[in-house]
């Protein structure tokens, strides 16, 4: 009765089974994409037995997707993927690397509580969906080496490695891996860990994290109203106006927090060099000012800090050699901010 239940569901969704994967087929394409993952990320040290395992365990099935579904679909319900039948079973696309990264990260802790990759499943609440969809895609991109790409969405210029499958999303995860690396947002998207949760409190602090969480399943949110057609033109605004809000809150919540810890001048120059490159991965409308007015007011108090430190570090200096080296920091500190970026 449950798999009728199962199929019917499916059916209403436009999944309609033929039948179970051949074995041989399927070895191949888990071979395949266990090999593409780990070729990707060389530095990444994933368990490659247990991914293999968890894909050989799930059901693989050929079916007739009657709907706009693209390729492969993993149902959470019966941990199963449903492969269209027209899918080159010998190129893996970019759904089914998707759906085969969403199975091996379903970590089933209890019927109260999963793990999903970035995402938490509660029984009252589902936490960063939208972060762990972008994370998800950003690792299928790399995995297809597929460059960042300029393009126009709307009113809004952005760069992006996914310009057809949630380029807003990929674009604000672009950000975050700039800002805080790639090593931990890819190894607990695959493993379901909270390494990078605890990276980013570490960095800004937990209302950061969930402010950035519940800013980025609002984008989801829309761009899902956007995909049924409701209120088309709305939403568009809507999801425009989210997503400047949201990579906002990315920035802004690392540099001011990053700024207040800088202890060192080689932290500066890191600082520095990272604000001024950020601007390259930002999305930006014709009238969008907010990110250069911040990153003046940030440069001005960045020129602060370093004095401070210089002012720190000189009372330390043996007096022989105090004057001679103040002379040289001050100097240094007048190229480092007059220099013009352009």
């Amino acid at each position: 009765m449950k798999t009728i239940n199962e199929d019917k569901y499916l059916e209403s969704i436009g999944i309609i089974k033929i039948e179970e994967l051949d074995s041989k087929i399927k070895n191949n394409m888990i071979t395949k994409f266990v090999n593409m993952l780990t070729n990707t990320f060389q530095n990444q040290n994933f368990d490659v037995k247990r991914i293999t395992r968890c894909l050989l365990s799930t059901k693989m099935y050929i079916a007739d997707f009657k709907k706009n579904l693209g390729s492969a679909s993993y149902f959470y319900k019966n941990r199963s993927i449903y492969i269209d039948k027209d899918a080159n079973f010998e190129e893996l696309d970019e759904y089914i690397i998707h759906e085969f990264i969403h199975c091996i990260q379903d970590i089933r802790i209890d019927k109260n509580y999963n793990r999903i990759g970035l995402c938490t499943i509660s029984e009252f609440k589902i936490h960063g969906l939208a972060l762990n969809e972008a994370a998800v895609q950003y690792i299928v991109s790399k995995i297809l080496n597929r460059d960042l790409e300029k393009i126009n969405y709307r009113i809004v210029i952005l760069k992006t490695r996914s310009k057809e499958y949630y380029p807003l999303l990929s674009n604000l995860i672009e950000q975050i891996t700039y800002l805080y690396g790639e090593y931990n947002i890819v190894e607990s998207t695959i493993n379901g860990s909270y390494n990078f949760q605890e990276q980013y409190i570490g960095i800004c602090s937990e209302k950061d994290f969930n402010k950035l969480e519940t800013n980025i399943d609002k984008v989801l949110d829309i761009r899902n109203k956007l995909s049924q057609g409701v209120d088309y033109d709305n939403q568009i605004e809507k999801i425009v106006s989210q997503y400047l809000v949201t990579q906002e809150i990315i920035f802004t919540s690392y540099f001011n927090r990053r700024l207040a810890k800088i202890e060192t001048l080689e932290e500066v120059d890191l600082y520095k060099s990272k604000l001024e490159g950020y601007r390259d991965l930002l999305g930006i409308d014709g009238d969008y000012k907010f990110f250069d007015v911040f990153k003046e007011d940030k440069l001005e108090m960045l020129k602060n800090r370093m004095v401070n430190i210089m002012r720190k570090d000189s009372m330390n200096m043996p007096k022989v050699i105090n004057r001679n080296k103040i002379f040289e920091l001050f100097r240094y500190i007048r190229s480092l901010f007059m220099k013009k970026e352009y």
